[in-house]
């Protein structure tokens, strides 16, 4: 140990090593028709994906093609370059890094086996088992004031095989997303589950978007004050969508910082 060394600093390099691996581990995907529709957006935005070679440790630009019509394989873009599709043909394994709506995105691809497909060079390689997508709730998140009621209409099916509209009002925002108050006994809102949903903001027309459950918070039981809530985060926003949810936000937040100063 050198004099400089704290003692049990090899320790505290892996418990810091672990707790950084635990903290990714919250945001992996495991589930494969989430890992699907995060490498379908991909797709069809045309993201830049990063792609790191391995053993070799190189990188180059690509782009994710297409996926297999039987959903198990996606087809990612080979190069001009002669050189660079021998490597990637006999890398050990690709890593790629790619951005969708601001959200940071890994996944690793392996096997890859070279296809001309309509005339492009690309490398077809069985869907990832896992993918990191760290989506945080990293945005401004405004409570909604309830004299300034927000709320997401959302359409579910009844045990009697109807489809009722239930009107979830919002109790905080962000242009992420949002976390809604659910009816005690809705048993539909799980988390990884999809909805399509209009969003109500005052003065807005309606936006049509879909809402992913995140996470879920049920009260005990017994406990009749709490509410069952439901953290939601936007999908398949349109266009303009995040600046109307944004001016909602600094509207309200100008709002409440006049009150608190004495000016309303």
């Amino acid at each position: 140990m050198s004099e400089n060394q704290a003692p049990g600093g090899h320790q505290h390099d892996q418990v810091t090593l672990s707790t950084r691996l635990e903290e990714q581990d919250r945001y992996l995907l495991r589930d494969l028709h989430q890992i699907r529709r995060v490498l379908q957006a991909l797709i069809e935005k045309r993201s830049l994906v990063t792609v790191h070679l391995a053993p070799r440790n190189r990188m180059l630009p690509s782009a994710l093609v297409t996926l297999s019509e039987d959903g198990r394989s996606v087809f990612i873009d080979g190069s001009r370059d002669p050189e660079v599709n021998r490597a990637m043909a006999l890398a050990n394994h690709i890593t790629c890094v790619s951005m969708l709506n601001r959200v940071p995105i890994q996944f690793r691809l392996t096997a890859l086996e070279r296809v001309d497909l309509d005339g492009m060079v690309t490398f077809r390689a069985t869907l990832p088992d896992s993918l990191l997508y760290l989506q945080r709730r990293q945005f401004h998140r405004l409570r909604v004031p309830v004299a300034d009621s927000v709320w997401c209409a959302v359409p579910m099916p009844t045990p009697l095989g109807e489809v009722i509209v239930n009107e979830l009002r919002i109790l905080d925002i962000s242009i992420g997303g949002c976390l809604v108050a659910l009816p005690r006994d809705c048993q539909d809102f799980r988390v990884a589950s999809e909805f399509d949903s209009t969003l109500h903001l005052p003065d807005t027309q309606p936006i049509a978007l879909r809402l992913l459950v995140r996470n879920r918070f049920d009260p005990p039981p017994l406990d009749a004050t709490q509410t069952t809530r439901a953290g939601c985060e936007f999908q398949e926003l349109p266009s303009g969508a995040e600046n109307l949810v944004q001016r909602y936000i600094f509207k309200i937040d100008r709002r409440r910082k006049a009150r608190e100063r004495g000016e309303a």
